[in-house]
């Protein structure tokens, strides 16, 4: 058996503010797995985040900070060893929308409604008719 080849097409995309999802295409040979590692920012150090399948080619990346640039990279990895790394794919996440609004929220508070279980009085609580 021989390494895997390298990953191709790495894209990293920000779905929401602790949430880039990645995804890449299938490197070449008997691939068990694929470590993807991060860096924070263009002069962070990389770090091993998470190993996946080597049937997967997605990986959602949770619990981030808002309003951040995370840089990525996979490896194939077998029993022979691991591919060389795939191209660097990057994505900013967005600022919390929820903290960014509330800070200058306002709050509006529906207007009364009518009841539906009231019920106009019974005959028997009238004036009686008079002719």
């Amino acid at each position: 058996q021989v390494a895997p080849g390298q990953p191709t097409g790495l894209t990293a995309t920000a779905v929401s503010a602790t949430q880039v999802d990645l995804a890449w295409t299938a490197a070449t040979g008997t691939v068990d797995r694929y470590r993807i590692e991060r860096k924070t920012g263009v002069a962070g150090t990389y770090a091993l985040i998470d190993s996946v399948a080597g049937g997967m080619t997605a990986y959602a990346n949770t619990g981030l900070t808002a309003t951040t640039e995370y840089f990525y990279r996979v490896e194939a990895c077998n029993t022979a060893g691991c591919s060389a790394y795939s191209i660097e794919a990057s994505a900013t996440t967005p600022a919390d929308a929820v903290s960014a609004s509330a800070s200058n929220a306002e709050i509006t508070l529906p207007s009364p409604q009518p009841s539906r279980y009231l019920r106009p009085p019974s005959r028997s609580l009238q004036q009686p008719l008079r002719r």
